[in-house]
């Protein structure tokens, strides 16, 4: 597919913080965490796009070298930081609906996502095995399917943000998190976007799990 200028605005935003943060002089934990959020995001955001721009190739192959040179510390924990983001969500989920803020769910979510992005990032760095990524992607998974019917205020949210995030094809759990999330979103036009990004058989299944849910909610809401 041949390179032209995107006109998508979330794509030129990620370039913009991708390009600050390679600019950042230093190699502490921080600046590797910031540098791996923006990173990640727009190496999936390009994923999603039917664009290839070429300013966002161009600083998707500078990420890569900073990766590859990386000489300082790399975050290892990422196990404990996912863990305190999703007790945050139990929490949150077990709440009264008139007292929980959509805002703060949002946060959760996005905290999440950056953990997630980190360890991505770390990995390939060089700094994180594959046999405890693939157990961090597990946990997270289990651990949000298991919550997912009361986060109603990110069903939608998730959704969104899987139009415009695609799953990385080199680390696809680290998005697995979401399907349990964005298959609950009511708004059908949404999903039908969203399944563009994936194989036939993955369509099936999530739009038979998709009724499903929808009808079960409408039975629980008729009472019947």
């Amino acid at each position: 597919m041949p390179s032209t200028p995107t006109d998508e605005p979330h794509i030129k935003a990620l370039c913009h913080t991708l390009r600050d943060n390679l600019s950042i002089a230093g190699s502490d934990s921080g600046v590797f965490v910031h540098l791996a959020i923006a990173g990640e995001r727009l190496r999936r955001a390009v994923g999603a796009s039917a664009q290839r721009d070429p300013d966002a190739l161009r600083l998707l192959d500078e990420y890569d070298q900073a990766l590859t040179g990386w000489s300082g510390p790399v975050p290892e924990d990422h196990t404990a930081a996912a863990a305190s983001v999703l007790d945050d969500l139990a929490a949150f989920a077990r709440r009264p609906i008139d007292s929980r803020d959509p805002e703060e769910a949002a946060d959760l979510t996005g905290e999440l996502d950056e953990v997630m992005c980190v360890a991505v990032a770390a990995s390939r760095a060089g700094g994180v095995l594959e046999e405890r990524l693939d157990a961090l992607f597990e946990n997270v998974a289990e651990r949000v399917a298991g919550m997912a019917g009361g986060l109603q205020e990110v069903w939608t949210l998730v959704e969104t943000r899987s139009l415009v995030l695609a799953p990385d094809p080199e680390y696809p759990g680290a998005t697995a998190w979401w399907e349990y999330l964005a298959r609950l979103a009511p708004e059908r036009a949404l999903m039908a976007e969203a399944l563009k990004l994936r194989s036939p058989p993955e369509r099936e299944a999530l739009i038979d799990a998709a009724v499903a849910a929808f009808e079960e909610r409408n039975r629980g809401i008729g009472g019947g």
